[in-house]
């Protein structure tokens, strides 16, 4: 049984990751942050300490492979703590690999972001691909390429590297200070009588392509072992969704009547881009996957199961 360490296995993804990796035969070492409670994870690890913490972690553990999902992942937090973003999505996880790799994995997977390209390309509408212009105007895509660059240029023959770029992913347990959760968790709020019927909004002409958790989480699993070579790879539907459509199902699945919708100018982001799409052709054509849950669903479970 091969043995996969998942850093970040107490977020979002990384615990529908460490599901199906269980459910597909694999011995998870499941890593959390410096904060995470012992019944989250098996481990700890700060990504801003000491790199021989990590070589002494890897040389215990003995892992086939590496999924990197730690991080900090939020695009308006990242301008709030720029440095804090570069440590530890880029430092940090430029130490996760060196250690990895002295201490004999075998692969190691990154997980990048769509975040990275050029906010002029795809404006219209065309599907980028990983060839798409790369000009990262946030500190999170900073983060993201800054690491790309350098596990690529740090990287030895006897380490596979996989870096994946995936777009904007939605599901079940996302917390609060991403659009989507954030629109339920107002939705939430009005159901429980808590709050009167407004929703406030940013910029809801904004188009962005969404992908369900769980195919993510899946295409994670799938690059664990061929035929998955190692290279870099988009994570998308192909299919751009505005945010303002967005909302609008979710208030009809909530069967809420006379909902006020009001922008806040302190939602808007600074730089936003109005279009991103992806196109992720080369790793279908390399690993056969493909999204699988239909966004109806998607929607479903995301007003049913998220609590606040």
């Amino acid at each position: 049984m091969r043995k996969i360490v998942v850093t970040g296995a107490n977020g979002f993804v990384g615990r529908h990751v460490c599901r199906m990796l269980q459910e597909n035969g694999y011995e998870v070492i499941p890593v959390g942050g410096p904060t995470s409670s012992p019944s989250a994870s098996s481990y700890s690890m700060d990504l801003t300490r000491s790199d021989v913490r990590f070589e002494n972690f890897f040389r215990t553990a003995r892992p086939y492979a590496v999924l990197h999902l730690a991080g900090i992942s939020s695009v308006s937090k990242s301008w709030r703590m720029p440095a804090s973003v570069i440590g530890v999505n880029t430092v940090g996880a430029v130490k996760l690999f060196q250690a990895a790799q002295a201490s004999g994995v075998k692969r190691f997977i990154f997980v990048s972001s769509a975040e990275i390209y050029d906010p002029l390309a795809g404006q219209d509408g065309e599907p980028l691909d990983e060839d798409a212009p790369i000009n990262p105007v946030n500190p999170y895509g900073v983060s993201k390429w800054g690491a790309e660059r350098l596990l690529a240029l740090l990287r030895k023959p006897n380490l596979d590297l996989i870096i994946f770029r995936p777009f904007n992913h939605v599901g079940p347990g996302q917390s609060t200070g991403f659009v989507v959760p954030d629109l339920v968790a107002q939705i939430h709020s009005i159901w429980k009588k808590q709050s009167p019927p407004i929703i406030t909004v940013g910029n809801l002409r904004v188009i962005r392509d969404f992908l369900d958790v769980r195919d993510i989480a899946r295409a994670y699993v799938m690059a664990l072992s061929p035929p998955v070579r190692p290279g870099t790879y988009n994570l998308a539907s192909g299919r751009g969704r505005r945010l303002e459509d967005i909302l609008h199902a979710l208030i009809a699945k909530s069967h809420l009547d006379h909902i006020q919708v009001i922008q806040d100018p302190n939602r808007f982001r600074p730089r936003e881009r109005m279009v991103l799409v992806g196109n992720a052709s080369r790793y279908r054509e390399v690993s056969g996957w493909e999204p699988l849950i239909p966004w109806d669903r998607t929607v479903n479970d995301i007003l049913v199961n998220n609590t606040f």
